[in-house]
C-alpha cells in the first residue's frame, strides 16, 4: 500500500518523537531498530524507507 508524503512526514514525525522517548530513558545503545519501531507502533520495513533518504 502506498502512503502519501503527508502520511510518511507524520510516520517520521513520530518516529523521532517515540525515538527520543526511548533514548532519554534507555540511552542511544539500549534502544534497537525493532523495539523503537514496535513502540511507535509502525511494521519494522517502514524504518528503511522513512528514516533512509533515497540516493539518486
Amino acid at each position: 500500500m502506498k502512503i502519501t508524503k503527508a502520511q510518511s512526514l507524520a510516520n517520521r514525525a513520530h518516529i523521532v518523537e517515540t525515538a527520543s522517548e526511548l533514548f532519554r530513558e534507555r540511552g542511544y545503545d539500549g534502544v534497537g531498530v525493532a523495539e523503537l519501531m514496535a513502540a511507535a507502533v509502525l511494521p519494522r520495513a517502514a524504518s528503511t524507507s522513512i528514516l533512509v533518504p533515497r540516493r539518486t
